[in-house]
Formats: C-alpha cells, structure tokens, sequence
C-alpha cells in the first residue's frame, strides 16, 4: 500500500495548493463546473482519494456575470462577478493588478484592500466586505 500520510502532504504542499487555486479559478472564471484534484489509479488501494482546500468553502452565491470577461482589456486576465464577490484568473504572462470599488477580501491571500495583485498563471478569489 501507498504512504497515505505522504500522499495527503503532497497533496497539501504550496505547490499543489496553489495549482488547485489556479486551476478553481479558471474553472469559476470560464465555465460553471468544478474541479477535484485525485490520487491516480497506479498507487495500490487505497487510490483517488481527495483533499478539501480551504477556498472551497468561500461562499460566493450564483454567478450574475457571463464567463471569460476580460478585465480592463488586458488580454487573458478574465474575471467574473458572482453574488458576494468575484474571482480572477491571471495568464496574462505578467503579474497584474486588479481595482474594486470597495475593499474586498481575498481569499488565500486574507488581504482586505480594494487593489490586488494577481501572479501570472495565478487566480484568487474575492469576497465582498460589509461596508460598515
């Protein structure tokens, strides 16, 4: 049998952790579906096993917003707007700022600003913040 304790580290590593972010983000930013990153079938059982990330929980009610809207015209830099908040996926080939409004929280950063900084080939989701 496989290590299970090393496959869910490797799972958790920052290296897979921000692949699963960047790959949410571009699902939530260009389609309605989801995503699930699982153990291959080539490790003996127990196999397909699953980590649950933290910003899976952000809850960000419906989309009001069409997929894959470019932000400001900058060119693979997309966002969409949902109930509470708004994701953004960058690969754009350079880090980018994105402005709100009003101060938003992101999500993996825990950053509450209303300007952020996105890495390319990078996403975060954004919550709204109570304006009080």
């Amino acid at each position: 049998m496989g290590d299970l304790d090393t496959r869910v580290a490797e799972r958790n590593s920052e290296e897979n952790q921000q692949w699963m972010c960047m790959i949410t983000t571009l699902s939530l930013t260009h389609s309605d579906g989801y995503v699930l990153f699982g153990d291959d079938n080539a490790i003996p059982v127990p196999d397909h096993l699953h980590n649950w990330y933290d910003f899976w929980d952000a809850d960000l009610g419906q989309p009001t917003q069409e997929k894959a809207v470019q932000y400001q015209d900058v060119a693979e830099l997309f966002i969409r707007e949902y109930e509470k908040g708004w994701v953004v996926y960058n690969r754009s080939g350079a880090m980018r700022t994105v402005t709100f409004d009003e101060p938003v929280i992101g999500v993996n950063s825990g950053k509450r600003n209303s300007r952020h900084e996105i890495p390319d080939f990078d996403g975060e989701i954004f919550r709204k913040t109570d304006k009080d």
